[in-house]
């Protein structure tokens, strides 16, 4: 963000710049809350940038933060739990799903025994360890039975339907684990795609009481062009 406004800026004719945190998007198809909060932050802090141009040109200048979707239907609250929180826990987390899912293909390729994949899932999600993170027999059933679809093995049947409930067409190893430490901490998630939820739109600067309310989507580029003196 700072090198962006620092080639961007002049002061005669301004400039926009368009930041994404895109790995939000990657992490919420995959069901990995961990990696979207870690980039959130991320653009939460370039958003910081923005705010101290914002403090320097408070006249000229507009910030608008939103999201082109919601993605993965993502939920405080499982059933699980009770409702109850322990977001604590997604501490265990050190690895995002696209990088532990690559490792896991390649891993799997060597015919790991059960106990050793185990071995490598309490490293990277701090799962099957003792207290909250301690596994359910519920929970080591859906693992053995993803260890052996990630096998290949023939005594897993599974129907289309519940391998796309199951995995997403993800790593069925990563997936699986995502989820019992996103529900272990009091979070759900509804599905591997973009959802119908309506998503907020938060503005700063000048213009940005045109920004205010329910509206749709393509106004926010018209409202902008229009502030912009653009056609």
């Amino acid at each position: 963000m700072k090198k962006g406004i620092e080639l961007l800026y002049n002061e005669d004719k301004g400039f926009f710049l368009f930041t994404e945190g895109g790995k939000i998007d990657w992490a919420d198809h995959a069901n990995d809350a961990v990696s979207n909060i870690y980039e959130t932050l991320a653009l939460d802090a370039a958003i910081g940038v923005a705010m101290e141009f914002y403090s320097q040109h408070p006249d000229e200048t507009l910030i608008v933060f939103t999201g082109d979707h919601e993605c993965g239907g993502l939920t405080l609250g499982f059933a699980g739990t009770h409702y109850e929180s322990a977001f604590q826990l997604m501490q265990n987390q050190v690895v995002s799903f696209e990088t532990f899912g690559l490792e896991m293909r390649e891993y799997m390729k060597s015919n790991p025994k059960f106990d050793a994949v185990l071995a490598k899932l309490q490293e990277n999600f701090g799962i099957g360890g003792e207290g909250a993170l301690k596994l359910s027999e519920y929970e080591t059933k859906r693992l053995k039975e993803a260890y052996l679809f990630a096998k290949g093995d023939k005594s897993v049947k599974l129907s289309d339907e519940e391998k796309h409930l199951f995995y997403g067409g993800y790593e069925p190893l990563t997936v699986t684990t995502t989820h019992i430490i996103d529900n272990k901490a009091g979070v759900e998630w509804a599905s591997y795609s973009h959802t119908a939820l309506p998503v907020p739109v938060y503005s700063m600067g000048c213009g940005s009481n045109q920004m205010e309310g329910y509206f749709d989507n393509t106004d926010i580029p018209n409202t902008m062009m229009r502030l912009a003196n653009l056609k």
